[in-house]
């Protein structure tokens, strides 16, 4: 109909992540992303910190690395901190059975402060100071 749009339909019921994880090169894919890759010292805002998807979600994991690699392919440096500080905060909610999304494209704003809200209540009974709250809307 004139005027309504149309929704984005999956090529062959596959989720695009998984065509962008299979365009991203090996050391990109994880689930510990850093060591392999060339000139990691030049990407990562952190010296040698690697980013760790262990324990993720298939979906999450490659959305992140995903993230992570077009960071990298676009010229700025990969943001590490905030992509390991998120999936820190994703493995401690799927220990203690915390709800979350099931992808990253679905986790909005209010979702991932709300968890991080809950990470550092949880576990140090604070809030999270302000520079580690504005690292959310890097990732």
């Amino acid at each position: 109909m004139a005027g309504e749009r149309q929704g984005l339909h999956l090529a062959g019921g596959q989720d695009p992540i998984w065509r962008l994880w299979s365009q991203l090169p090996g050391p990109w894919r994880g689930p510990v992303i850093g060591d392999d890759v060339e000139g990691w010292e030049s990407i990562t805002e952190n010296d040698d910190y690697r980013i760790n998807l262990t324990g993720l979600p298939g979906v999450i994991q490659a959305e992140l690395a995903w993230m992570a690699h077009w960071q990298a392919a676009d010229g700025t440096r990969s943001s590490v901190l905030a992509i390991s500080q998120l999936a820190n905060i994703l493995r401690r909610a799927i220990r203690e059975g915390r709800p979350f999304p099931p992808s990253i494209r679905q986790m909005g704003w209010d979702d991932a402060a709300a968890l991080q809200a809950w990470f550092y209540a949880s576990r140090w009974g604070r809030f999270p100071p302000h520079g580690v709250r504005a690292r959310l809307p890097v990732t």
